[in-house]
């Protein structure tokens, strides 16, 4: 009786878990795609090696990472 209790909220953990990660990933997508528009536009208007263009081409770097990281 205990081990099923015990896998019952070992698996209600999971399931948190599970979700959890899924939320940051989409979260982290979200945040990716404006990002990158932002940096489209930064770099259009700008051009390429911009101080502004290059510190949102970093935190897209960083987001990836992240993003990677959880996959």
């Amino acid at each position: 009786m205990i081990d099923k209790l015990y896998c019952k909220q070992q698996k209600s953990i999971m399931d948190r878990r599970i979700l959890t990660m899924a939320v940051s990933k989409t979260i982290l997508r979200n945040r990716i795609r404006f990002v990158r528009r932002k940096m489209y536009r930064k770099a259009k208007i700008l051009g390429f090696t911009h101080p502004e263009t290059v510190a949102c081409s970093q935190t897209l770097d960083g987001l990836l990472n992240r993003y990677q990281n959880i996959a």
